[in-house]
């Protein structure tokens, strides 16, 4: 007996933390939390999946017997609580997988937005992806790159430990000041940019720009925060011919 209920406290917690994993309402909330919360977590929605797997084993086994009908599977009563317990994760991942689907893309968008906005740095990014501004990035080597996000928007995830940016300008801070000085331009990257409304091809020119992605660990980046050329020019009481062309792109491809 106390096998079963071991069990069936293992399989309700592994059908939980496949909701907490996968469903798009709770996956960009549970990896923020810590371990212990995620344990409960877990139990927490594990409890419905084991109510919903008695419920098909009722269906499957009890109901059946009590209106005189075969089972729709026979199997031996000692092997009923294992297909009890064992339901219960395959009960979560196809309730996942439907629910998932289910959702429109808006609903996606604005999940993901939502899980965004509750971290600062995600926050930043979101802004920079969803208004097409260069992010500014400063590292702990006093390198500075301006870029466009390209990947690592995976909110709370721990496996997302980078960030990819495709650089526009890059610079450095000065030793006694810390003022940013831009010694770097990359042409190429804002041509194909620029390139963008004149019909070329989507394709070719995504594969160009990927060539020109760099990946930051995200332990090494000091700060970020939105590039802004009024800004720029203000501080460093200078019109960096740089920072104009990062202005005037039309939009990223």
């Amino acid at each position: 007996m106390l096998d079963v209920i071991a069990l069936l406290l293992v399989m309700g917690a592994s059908a939980g933390f496949i909701l907490c994993d996968q469903l798009l309402t709770l996956k960009y909330k549970i990896p923020r939390e810590d371990g212990q919360r995620l344990y409960l977590r877990s139990v927490t929605y594990g409890v419905p999946c084991l109510i919903a797997a008695i419920l098909l084993k009722v269906l499957l086994f009890a109901i059946p017997s009590m209106i005189g009908i075969e089972p729709l599977i026979v199997v031996t009563p000692d092997l009923v609580p294992i297909y009890t317990a064992l339901s219960a994760p395959v009960l979560a991942y196809l309730f996942t997988l439907v629910f998932n689907y289910a959702l429109s893309e808006e609903k996606r968008i604005d999940i993901f937005r939502q899980a965004m906005l509750k971290d600062d740095f995600d926050a930043v990014l979101w802004k920079s992806m969803d208004t097409y501004q260069p992010i500014l990035i400063s590292l702990e080597n006093r390198k500075v790159y301006v870029g466009l996000v390209a990947d690592g928007l995976e909110p709370g995830s721990q496996g997302n430990s980078y960030l990819t940016i495709l650089p526009l300008l890059s610079g450095f801070r000065t030793t006694e000041k810390m003022n940013i000085e831009i010694s770097a331009v990359y042409n190429p990257v804002i041509d194909l940019l620029e390139e963008a409304d004149n019909n070329s091809d989507s394709l070719a020119r995504a594969e160009s720009l990927a060539a020109y992605y760099m990946a930051f660990p995200r332990s090494k980046i000091i700060s970020l925060h939105l590039f802004n050329d009024h800004l720029y020019a203000n501080v460093t009481k200078q019109n960096s011919p740089a920072a104009q062309r990062v202005k005037n792109y039309n939009k990223p491809a």
